[in-house]
């Protein structure tokens, strides 16, 4: 009986129920923090960190659009995953790994492999990270950036 306490006191660690936010969803899996916001409806930033840190407060020197208001996204949570849907795409994150998909309707375009980060602990960039991420991807099939 202790050992079935036990496994659920960490799945439960484990997977946080996400809270959603305008167009998105919040929640903490696979040892990350994720912020998942629809800024429109074929455009969906994913923002993440160690769920040991805070989520960087720093604006991003990239992204500078707004999210928009003016379309509905819709939010399912179910055991294993959380889909949220726009006109356009769907996002599935997988809420023990914290990884996620995104699709079109009939395709499926990306789906995280895995993430890791390491803090940088000097120079300039001491408190951000190196970031490792990989895909899964067809064999004929290559990403750049």
């Amino acid at each position: 009986m202790k050992k079935i306490l036990t496994l659920v006191v960490m799945f439960l660690a484990v997977v946080s129920a996400g809270a959603e936010t305008k167009n998105g969803v919040e929640l903490k899996a696979g040892g990350n923090q994720l912020q998942v916001t629809f800024y429109s409806p074929q455009i969906v930033r994913v923002q993440k960190c160690p769920e040991s840190k805070p989520m960087p407060a720093i604006q991003s020197e990239v992204v500078t659009m707004t999210p928009l208001s003016d379309f509905d996204v819709k939010i399912q949570e179910g055991s294993s995953a959380i889909k949220m849907s726009s006109s356009a795409l769907t996002v599935t994150i997988d809420k023990r790994s914290g990884l996620v998909q995104f699709a079109a309707p009939g395709k499926n375009l990306l789906k995280e492999k895995n993430i890791g980060f390491e803090e940088r602990t000097e120079g300039s960039d001491k408190g951000r990270y190196i970031v490792t991420h990989t895909y899964q991807l067809d064999k004929d099939e290559a990403i750049y950036g």
